[in-house]
């Protein structure tokens, strides 16, 4: 394996990786009944851009992997502060409101929730971001 079909990897998986969470936020926002984050149009978009590395030469590979690179690079950092979970408990103490208060604010949309199997997580970088949307729609 060359370099080339090493660094065409990595961006296919990479792209790849963005689908696949893009798809996963889509259905969590199904769930909730909120409006999906990302449209036909951006799943196109993406796989536009596994096509083109599909078939793209080895001399232009460089250029479209620069082109990706500022994405690829705010993705990772992205999944890098969002690992932080919290139980209910958790986000409770967090966020400084009672049990009730936290799954009342979950039920009407306000706060995302991950599943994983039975039990309710909360992403701390989501909770984070959701307030200040509550914050700034309530002014």
């Amino acid at each position: 394996m060359t370099e080339y079909d090493v660094k065409r990897l990595a961006a296919i998986l990479s792209i790849q990786a963005d689908i696949d969470g893009m798809k996963a936020e889509n259905m969590q926002r199904s769930h909730l009944k909120q409006s999906m984050a990302y449209t036909d149009y951006d799943f196109h978009e993406l796989t536009e851009n596994l096509m083109q590395l599909a078939t793209i030469s080895n001399d232009n590979l460089h250029e479209l992997i620069l082109s990706f690179e500022g994405r690829v690079s705010k993705n990772m950092s992205i999944q890098e502060n969002s690992g932080t979970f919290l139980t209910v408990k958790e986000a409770c103490q967090f966020l400084k409101v009672s049990r009730r208060t936290l799954l009342r604010h979950t039920k009407s949309g306000r706060l995302s929730i991950i599943r994983l199997g039975r039990k309710i997580m909360y992403s701390k970088e989501q909770i984070l971001r959701d307030c200040t949307i509550s914050k700034t729609s309530a002014k």
